[in-house]
């Protein structure tokens, strides 16, 4: 997280309970995020216990129509700061691409399951940038 950023807006995500499926948290136009021109990170937060045989990961894209623009997936593991098989808050910065914004572009946050089951709650996006 680049601490020169200020917090341009912050949005509330699904939760998950023992989530064994795939689940999209977050389908959004980009136009309707405001002073999304601003944003040069996004950080997804949630309260979580992660154990260390964990799977699941979170996917943040960004499509254009059928066209992905930007993919960025990171293991559930690489969120936890205290250890594992302990409740925490925990956080991850995914960068935001530079695009041209227009219309028809969308971005999606997905949890994906990878068979396990896992729960977030407290989920959360926040949006940083100039």
């Amino acid at each position: 997280e680049n601490e020169t950023y200020k917090t341009v807006h912050t949005l509330d995500l699904l939760e998950v309970d023992n989530g064994k499926d795939d689940l999209i948290l977050l389908d959004k136009r980009l136009q309707e995020i405001p002073d999304i021109s601003k944003v040069k990170e996004v950080i997804v937060t949630f309260n979580a216990n992660i154990k260390k045989s964990n799977r699941s990961k979170i996917l943040f894209r960004i499509d254009e129509g059928t066209e992905n623009l930007d993919w960025q997936e990171k293991p559930l593991i690489h969120f936890q700061t205290k250890g594992f098989d302990r409740d925490e808050e925990a956080a991850s910065v995914f960068r935001f691409p530079d695009l041209d914004i227009n219309e028809n572009m969308e971005m999606k946050i997905v949890y994906r399951a990878g068979e396990s089951e896992t729960s977030l709650s407290n989920t959360s996006v926040i949006f940083k940038g100039e």
